[in-house]
């Protein structure tokens, strides 16, 4: 009697206590979740500080400071490479699981990136009554317009590898989590998105070369060209890349040297249409480097240059090398005499933390995608459209046009087949290294071909390998999701 006496008398102090206490008093609130109720957006600082963050995660290791490069050249078959990281050569070899930390931490980072794009996104209103005196409308827009940029290119580089992805779009406020949805519905979006960057952002030439890397009227029709391509969407995919020719910003190749493209110096030139930057300012002594964490922030620096040509974790496969007709200077502009890549590096091939731009569309890519979509659009009536745009890709590096007596008994461009099969090799030498590869093979439908006949250790399993897996992590955590959510073969 004596200990139920005692309980009911503590449970009655704790009784009295409790109702002592405003209940205010005993909400928690997360210091690490974003709110507005103290938050204001006053002048240019705060309006790049609030609109600016989603960038940064395509240059963090899940993404284009390492992981997005394995992801795509090493599973295409321009490399061949033994002994890498475990994460990387299952990658490599096609034999990796879902618990793959290289695919999960490239899963994480175009995540986060999308929850930075949406909480601009979802709080417009502290852009849009932004006070006029200091930002402008053009500013406003601008802030507004990247952020369906950056959430679009972070859901093109999800589904684009994975399929159906949860398509978040709203912050995420209980523990429920986020289902997949179709590769339809994330296309959807993705387009919608790009709409709205075209319609919001300036131009190139607008911004002015002190907002270099941010994303452009340009990228963003450069963009929703190579989705719809991959959508075989082709007029409308033809109706954006001529929106790339005609902007204001003037996109060429012309008078810009093949090589230049992949160095510290020319960066963001005139074929430039978007490009992730990276800086070796921020790496010396390892302050700031991508390779440490001492607490002073993710570098702005990739590992590329390193891993490529001073380790050569990535050697390039012979049938690539192979793949250059004779005296092509692209060749050597690509590949170093002992096979390791030259693209993204230094002639010093050891500098551990590259400060090289990441070009992930220039316009020599838009005019090759051009001329695929008018192929399949009507390749006779456009064929002389077709071989003007190819040619002037050859153009630039001093090589004979297609059409030509030269190169007619090499690729012959005679039927609608001919051009393709010219378009792929063209894009082959041309884009090599710059993570087109993959996906361009994908969606020719001869990835199992090419892989297999290139790279004959590799089993590539049809109906499998299209995708990469869901991260176990994510269907671990994510209350939506379930084992019957996994991508088919995993």
């Amino acid at each position: 009697m004596k200990i139920i006496k005692r309980i009911s008398f503590l449970s009655l102090v704790m009784l009295s206590m409790y109702s002592c206490v405003d209940e205010k008093d005993l909400q928690l609130t997360d210091p690490n979740a974003f709110t507005t109720d103290n938050f204001t957006v006053n002048n240019q600082a705060e309006l790049l500080a609030f609109s600016t963050a989603s960038y940064g995660d395509l240059q963090i290791r899940g993404t284009y400071a390492r992981h997005a490069f394995f992801i795509h050249d090493g599973m295409s078959d321009e490399s061949n490479a033994t002994g890498m990281e475990p994460d990387k050569q299952q990658m490599h070899d096609y034999t990796l699981d879902p618990a793959n930390i290289g695919i999960t931490r490239y899963w994480i980072a175009c995540y986060q990136g999308i929850a930075k794009a949406n909480g601009v996104l979802n709080n417009k209103q502290l852009i849009t009554s932004a006070p006029d005196d200091d930002i402008s409308q053009e500013d406003k827009d601008q802030a507004i317009g990247e952020n369906y940029f950056t959430r679009a290119l972070y859901y093109f580089m999800l589904t684009s590898r994975f399929g159906d992805v949860p398509l978040v779009l709203q912050p995420v406020n209980s523990l429920d989590g986020t289902p997949k949805s179709s590769q339809e519905d994330v296309y959807n979006r993705i387009l919608m998105d790009l709409d709205e960057a075209i319609k919001l952002c300036g131009t190139k030439v607008e911004l002015g070369n002190t907002n270099y890397g941010r994303a452009t009227k340009g990228a963003a029709n450069a963009l929703k060209g190579k989705v719809l391509l991959y959508l075989k969407q082709y007029t409308e995919a033809v109706a954006a890349f001529e929106a790339v020719e005609n902007d204001p910003s003037n996109y060429t190749i012309q008078g810009v040297n093949f090589a230049d493209n992949f160095g510290e110096e020319n960066e963001h030139n005139s074929e430039s249409i978007f490009e992730v930057n990276f800086s070796s300012e921020f790496s010396e002594n390892g302050d700031g480097s991508a390779w440490t964490t001492n607490g002073k922030g993710q570098a702005e620096t990739t590992f590329r240059a390193i891993e490529y040509a001073g380790f050569g974790s990535l050697p390039v496969g012979t049938e690539l090398t192979n793949a250059f007709e004779e005296n092509d200077p692209r060749k050597d502009a690509t590949i170093r005499t002992d096979g390791r890549w030259k693209k993204y590096t230094y002639p010093d091939v050891q500098i551990p933390n590259s400060g090289i731009n990441v070009r992930v569309i220039r316009m020599a890519d838009v005019m090759l995608m051009k001329a695929e979509a008018l192929n399949e659009i009507d390749s006779e009536g456009n064929k002389t459209e077709i071989l003007t745009l190819m040619n002037e890709v050859r153009a630039r590096v001093g090589m004979p046009n297609y059409g030509s007596p030269a190169l007619d008994p090499i690729f012959p461009v005679n039927s609608k087949a001919d051009i393709l099969k010219a378009i792929q090799h063209e894009r082959r030498v041309e884009l090599a290294g710059e993570q087109v590869r993959l996906n361009d093979i994908l969606r020719w439908g001869i990835a199992k071909e090419m892989i297999e006949t290139n790279r004959p250790t590799v089993m590539f399993v049809k109906d499998k390998h299209e995708l990469l897996p869901i991260p176990s992590l994510e269907i671990d955590n994510n209350n939506s999701l379930s084992a019957a959510d996994q991508n088919p073969g995993y």
